[in-house]
């Protein structure tokens, strides 16, 4: 992150380049936790509007319980010591919730997905219950992968 931050400075003079796009789209206004808490509060108020499409409304709150999950993940790889996983959890999840929006970060929580089963499953034992944890994860990967897929074939969003 740090030396693309730098590669942003040298090239464009600007080393949150990131955030300077994101504000051209009219993302982060002001704090973005503000944002964040006011993109909640506007689902559920969009779930009941007619002129709202349902797919959007289904796509946000997938972003929103992707960035709890993530976050109870991010508490419980602290508790058990395992500071270099809840930092790959705090990057992958924190960094495009810092652009105050919800709207992209089903597509980052994927991104530690194939690093956290390739620590898990060399641990598993048969019979274990961390087989069956492993398995719950898998599955919810999957529904994750399948329900953006079918959200985004579909055309409803620009794929930036």
């Amino acid at each position: 992150l740090l030396l693309y931050m730098l590669f942003l400075q040298v090239k464009f003079g600007d080393a949150f380049a990131f955030f300077t796009a994101q504000n051209a789209w009219g993302r982060n206004d002001g704090i973005f936790i503000f944002e964040l808490i006011r993109q909640a509060a506007q689902t559920v108020t969009d779930m009941f509007s007619a002129t709202v499409s349902k797919s959007f409304v289904v796509a946000r709150l997938l972003g929103i319980i992707v960035a709890l999950v993530g976050g109870v993940a991010f508490v419980w790889f602290l508790k058990k010591k395992q500071w270099w996983l809840a930092m790959l959890l705090a990057a992958s999840l924190g960094l495009p919730l810092l652009s105050g929006s919800f709207d992209s970060i089903a597509r980052y929580a994927l991104v530690p997905l194939p690093i956290l089963l390739a620590y898990f499953v060399p641990k598993i034992t048969l019979g274990s219950t961390q087989k069956v944890k492993i398995v719950i994860l898998i599955i919810a990967s999957a529904v994750l992968q399948l329900a953006l897929y079918m959200y985004f074939i579909k055309g409803q969003v620009f794929i930036a």
